[in-house]
């Protein structure tokens, strides 16, 4: 098997694979029927209709596909995050501190892309805000509280809860960086272990108090974990037992709430190998494009949510071939829009730093 040690294309493309199923899902998952999923909770329910749709009508698969799984696509984005910042802090060899503050930085400037594409949004007409006031929701996502009740976490923008998640990873990482740089494997079991015991033992506490483990980063440890302990490691291969073992898991997490926690790390564990596969057998324009869009995809985040409304109405009174059409719409008009304004601000920091040169040589 192919060492997971990987580059930033390898990297924007397994990005892109998971924005897309993302953006896909997000707008899917709204056109009766469907099945929910098992994001933020367990339910047996929705794999029941997931087998009885797609039994029923063959054609709906891929629709009930992305419904039911598309959500977890996230993980792939976890995974490659802490891969990546552990890289990166190891090729830089700069301070922690530092290195933590920039890439929340980063983030809080994607919140403030957010907060100007919804207020855009909202007065073109385009997006009517759902429940609570636009100040108070924001509030919340710039103090990194959003995701603190399941009540809240998809009330205002569904996909942005994302934002508030990689956030708190991000303050975690160093609790993790550092344990897994001196003592490799070990730490790897030790936080592993940690961090299921935390998940099992506040389920209970949890649901009873509306916080949705799974809605933010006590949740989601082991995956950015893992991803963490291979940026340290970067030759390291997935051997083949862990992938089948991974496999059997996710089939159980579906089946069982006992397992359900374990779903997220296990679809890690059986998903990157397979998208490193399908990266191989790409073709060279197809895979460029990917590329691409993976590189867009922090702000593809921004603009799903909001544009979804565009569309959505009229998807959800047209048959399913008509489902299928809306969506790839959907998913054209995000990424145009997201390029769009992706080139605004590459304009906007060019005819900035330009700006910046003429008065400093002055």
């Amino acid at each position: 098997m192919k060492t997971l040690d990987f580059s930033p294309t390898t990297t924007h493309f397994l990005k892109a694979v998971a924005i897309t199923a993302i953006v896909l899902h997000n707008f899917l998952h709204w056109l009766p029927p469907t099945t929910g999923e098992n994001e933020i909770d367990f339910s047996r329910d929705r794999l029941m209709r997931l087998w009885e749709f797609v039994s029923s009508d063959p054609a709906s698969f891929p629709k009930m596909f992305f419904c039911y799984f598309g959500h977890l696509t996230i993980v792939t984005f976890l995974f490659v995050s802490g891969y990546g910042l552990a890289k990166s802090l190891e090729k830089r060899q700069t301070a922690m501190a530092p290195f933590v503050l920039e890439k929340i930085l980063d983030l809080y400037k994607l919140l403030l892309i957010a907060a100007c594409f919804a207020l855009a949004a909202h007065w073109a007409g385009i997006w009517p805000w759902p429940q609570g006031s636009f100040i108070g929701h924001m509030v919340k996502y710039f103090t990194i509280s959003h995701n603190f009740s399941k009540t809240e976490l998809f009330s205002f923008c569904g996909p942005w809860w994302f934002f508030n998640l990689m956030m708190q990873l991000y303050l975690v990482f160093p609790l993790l960086f550092f344990p897994l740089r001196k003592y490799g494997s070990q730490a790897l079991v030790a936080i592993m272990t940690a961090a299921y015991a935390l998940i099992y033992g506040l389920a209970p506490l949890a649901e009873a108090h509306d916080f949705p483990i799974f809605g933010n980063f006590l949740g989601h440890v082991p995956e950015f974990t893992l991803g963490v302990y291979l940026g340290l490691a970067p030759a390291k291969k997935l051997p083949a037992l862990p992938v089948v073992a991974g496999l059997v898991v996710f089939g159980l997490g579906n089946y069982f709430e006992a397992f359900f926690p374990l779903t997220f790390l296990a679809f890690a564990v059986i998903t990157t190998p397979a998208f490193l596969a399908l990266e191989r057998l790409t073709p060279w324009p197809i895979h460029r494009a990917a590329v691409r869009l993976g590189a867009l995809s922090p702000i593809v985040f921004v603009t799903n949510g909001p544009l979804r409304q565009v569309l959505i109405d009229t998807a959800k009174e047209a048959p399913l071939g008509g489902q299928y059409l809306h969506a790839a719409g959907h998913l054209a008009l995000a990424l145009a829009v997201s390029w769009a304004i992706h080139s605004a601000m590459a304009r906007a920091k060019l005819w900035w730093n330009v700006r910046a040169g003429r008065l400093n040589a002055s």
